[in-house]
């Protein structure tokens, strides 16, 4: 017996290095079923139920869907977002309008998997995490556009698909158990030390995303809803469907604490190749060199003159070094900034990079010997041995993800590239036009605020042998960033 999932990361896989690390409900399934059961997991972080059609996860799940196998679908989170038109349909429509939630579901999973003699089962979505325990609005996915969880009940009526609850049994569990304990079935990114013991630091807590313990719950929960139901599927849960308790627990093995102080930007200390003039710019080193006095992040004359003309600095899969001129973001905003770049000398070598990127964290007055492994996203250039790849992002301290746009060649003296990232809520868009050629690529779910969860730091950066000018540079605050 299969069971294909589709969904958003309420139901997803991840590779996170948390304290307490994500893990989506579907990842727990297998623990409630008998050996017989192969559960093929494919949702996928920051997906909504229209989004997903655009990713090859959705052609692979219904090429393989075969006749009496079954079809997991578990969407809503994300559909909610009515500020993002790429993944935003309406739970107060009915299911002929084509911008509907019940269209959306029904037309993309429920009649391809019915026509493939597929068994599809749609599961609403998980509450929220309310601080207060109040569940009620967007929490428990009721909103100006409909109710979520209620669109999709109706569904299931109307079209005699089976529907699995689980907005209000983890709206009931959460409710009873109140927030300082249902707090300990979420991902938390962070550690603090306490007492000289690393502890979870709750401050850091996803209010969306399940941990293991979390998703065991949901997924037993899941278990219970499906026990209840007339499908056949129903014979292969295990005889004895226990509850897990906290002793699932845990925190990971891979976890690293890093001591992270916020740097106090009043305290600022340029030196002479880093000053700034505009308000709230600032220009700094991150990362290890071996001569600092050949470093620029400077302002003048209304543009940024940012990295070396030395071969100082360099962007590997373990670390990044690199001059950067960068503006402090809250992490609950929405924004979008922009900017042309010249490159005004380049000593043709592997592992330069420049561009724009948007990070986790930041550090100040230049230590010159501090090891930077960060998360970011860059709209921006690094070149290996004979080639340059454009865009590219680091997603944990060993992991540096370049796109496939590549040119087979190194940047030039001279050339130019237009340079955009905009954040909207769990999706980063990022843009890069050069020599002609527009570069384009979605980060969904992105983590940027794994080290410092209150701020994003954005800017111009550029280092090991390239000095870039940076001007016509445009930054806007776009509104308040929904969560996940």
């Amino acid at each position: 017996m299969k069971i294909y999932v589709v969904g958003d990361s309420t139901l997803a896989k991840f590779n996170d290095l948390y304290f307490y690390p994500r893990y989506g409900y579907a990842t727990m399934l297998n623990q409630f079923f008998k050996d017989d059961v192969t559960i093929i997991n494919n949702a996928l972080s920051g997906r909504s139920s229209r989004s997903y059609i655009l990713d090859p996860e959705y052609k692979k799940t219904f090429d393989e869907l075969n006749k009496g196998d079954y079809l997991l679908i578990g969407f809503g989170h994300n559909d909610e977002k009515d500020d993002d038109f790429l993944r935003f349909s309406d739970a107060s429509l009915p299911i002929d309008n084509k911008l509907s939630f019940k269209y959306s579901i029904y037309n993309n999973y429920v009649l391809p998997a019915i026509n493939k003699g597929a068994i599809p089962i749609i599961s609403t979505p998980v509450v929220r995490l309310s601080k207060n325990n109040n569940y009620t609005g967007n929490i428990i996915h009721d909103t100006p556009h409909g109710n979520y969880r209620d669109a999709l009940i109706e569904l299931g009526k109307e079209k005699n698909i089976t529907v699995i609850d689980l907005t209000n049994p983890t709206k009931e569990l959460y409710e009873k158990i109140g927030y300082d304990k249902a707090i300990y079935h979420h991902a938390m990114t962070s550690g603090i030390k306490k007492d000289g013991k690393v502890v979870a630091d709750p401050t850091s807590v996803d209010k969306t995303h399940l941990n293991y313990y979390g998703a065991k719950y949901s997924a037993y929960l899941f278990s219970l809803g499906l026990k209840n139901t007339n499908l056949e599927l129903k014979k292969y849960l295990k005889n004895e469907l226990e509850a897990p308790t906290d002793a699932d627990l845990f925190m990971d093995s891979k976890y690293e604490f890093i001591e992270y102080h916020k740097p106090d930007l009043s305290k600022y200390n340029p030196g002479d190749n880093f000053k700034t003039t505009t308000k709230g710019i600032y220009g700094t080193a991150i990362g290890t060199f071996e001569n600092p006095m050949d470093l620029y992040a400077y302002e003048d004359n209304n543009k940024f003159i940012v990295g070396t003309k030395t071969l100082n600095g360099r962007t590997v899969a373990t670390s990044d070094s690199d001059c950067f001129i960068f503006k402090e973001v809250d992490a609950n905003l929405n924004f979008k900034m922009s900017a042309n770049a010249k490159i005004i000398s380049f000593l043709n070598t592997r592992q330069s990079a420049f561009g724009l990127k948007l990070r986790d964290d930041i550090y100040i007055n230049y230590n010159y010997k501090r090891v930077s492994a960060s998360n970011y996203v860059s709209a921006g250039f690094i070149t290996a041995d004979a080639s340059t790849n454009i865009i590219y992002s680091r997603a944990s301290t060993t992991e540096l993800n370049k796109e496939p746009n590549f040119i087979n060649e190194f940047y030039k003296t001279g050339d130019t590239a237009y340079l955009e990232i905009e954040r909207l809520g769990q999706r980063i868009t990022v843009k890069v036009i050069f020599r002609g050629k527009e570069y384009n690529k979605y980060f969904f779910d992105f983590d940027l605020t794994k080290i410092d969860n209150k701020s994003m730091y954005i800017g111009l950066y550029a280092s090991k042998g390239v000095l870039v000018e940076f001007s016509d540079v445009n930054f806007i605050i776009t509104g308040e960033a929904k969560g996940a």
